[in-house]
């Protein structure tokens, strides 16, 4: 019984001293957590996130080397054919209102609609 009592004595410092041992690891330079499996952001990274150590994966809507500018989505001008973008409010991305004769997300697809009328038109 004695020897039982040791032996689970043994037992349990060694776990205790596997505990103490996995919470003295390092990480790699570059990487964080508790398993070592979170990548660090580049410093300064504000609105981003990493794939890879000392990146910055900017969030949407935000650009720049460190994430700190705002991207307003209708600055490259994403709408065709006379479309006119419109942001989204809280900064949730934006859309196309497309002209009559347009649809798409972009207004790139040539609507059936506008050919009948202009083939009506044509006719009176």
């Amino acid at each position: 019984m004695l020897t039982t009592y040791l032996l689970l004595f043994v037992s349990f410092s060694h776990f205790l001293s596997a505990v103490t041992n996995f919470s003295l690891c390092r990480c790699h330079y570059g990487w964080k957590g508790d398993l070592c499996d979170e990548c660090e952001t580049f410093p300064g990274c504000d609105h981003g996130t990493c794939t890879e150590p000392w990146k910055c994966v900017c969030d949407t809507n935000w650009g720049g080397l460190l994430c700190d500018k705002a991207v307003n989505a209708c600055d490259s001008n994403p709408c065709v054919n006379g479309g006119q973008c419109v942001e989204r409010q809280g900064g949730r991305g934006m859309f196309c209102s497309c002209p009559l004769g347009y649809t798409g997300t972009y207004c790139e697809v040539r609507s059936c609609c506008f050919f009948f009328t202009s083939l009506s038109s044509s006719f009176s």
